[in-house]
C-alpha cells in the first residue's frame, strides 16, 4: 500500500508541472520559410499582452524570448520584446489569459486592440495563446498549463518553450505532405 500511495504521488507531483493541452495551426503550408528570413533580418520583435504574474512582466519577457533563443540559434539572439508593434510587418505575439481567448487572425490584425488578460492566482490554469504574424497569421498555437508561481520557474520555461515550439514549426504542414516521404512537401 505504501508503495502505491508513493507512486501515486510521484505522478502527481511530475504531472503538476506539465502542460495540460495545447495544439497548433498551420495557417500557410511552411511557416518556418517566412520566419528563417524574417528573423536573421535583425530585430525580431515579440510583443506580450497580459500579465500571467502582475509585476513580474520583464521576467515572462525574458522566458519567451530565452524559449525563442533555445528554438531558434541561428537567429543570433534577434528577438527583443516590444510594447507596441507599430506596424511592424512579422512580429510574434503571445496573449496570456485573454478574454474570449481570440483568433490568431485577430492577434495579427488587432495586435494593439487586444484585451490582456488577468493575472492568476495559485491553483490556477494559465492559458497562453500565440500567432506568428505576417501577411495575417502564418502559424499560431496554444498552450494551457497549472500556474507554477513565477515566471523563473522550470515549469514557466517548458510551457513558453512548448508555446514557440508549437507556434513556429520547423516542418511544413503533414496534412499538406503528398506521397509518403516526409521530407518531401
Amino acid at each position: 500500500m505504501i508503495k502505491k500511495a508513493t507512486f501515486i504521488a510521484v505522478a502527481a507531483t511530475a504531472l503538476a508541472g506539465c502542460v495540460l493541452s495545447s495544439g497548433t495551426r498551420y495557417h500557410v503550408v511552411d511557416p518556418y520559410l517566412f520566419f528563417d528570413r524574417a528573423a536573421r533580418g535583425g530585430q525580431f520583435p515579440v510583443v506580450v499582452i497580459g500579465e500571467p504574474f502582475p509585476g513580474k512582466q520583464p521576467y515572462v519577457e525574458a522566458a519567451i524570448i530565452d524559449a525563442m533563443n533555445r528554438q531558434f540559434p541561428r537567429a543570433g539572439g534577434s528577438f527583443g520584446a516590444v510594447q507596441d508593434a507599430g506596424g511592424l510587418h512579422s512580429r510574434y505575439v503571445v496573449v496570456f489569459n485573454a478574454p474570449g481567448r481570440p483568433l490568431a487572425q485577430s492577434i495579427c490584425a488587432n495586435t494593439a486592440s487586444i484585451a490582456p488578460g488577468v493575472g492568476t492566482g495559485a491553483g490556477d490554469t494559465i492559458y497562453a495563446s500565440a500567432a506568428y504574424c505576417g501577411d495575417g497569421p502564418y502559424s499560431s498555437s496554444w498552450v494551457s498549463f497549472p500556474n507554477p508561481g513565477s515566471p523563473d520557474s522550470p515549469e514557466f520555461h517548458d510551457a513558453m518553450m512548448r508555446l514557440v515550439m508549437e507556434s513556429i514549426p520547423r516542418e511544413p504542414d503533414p496534412n499538406e505532405r503528398k506521397g509518403n516521404d516526409p521530407k518531401v512537401p
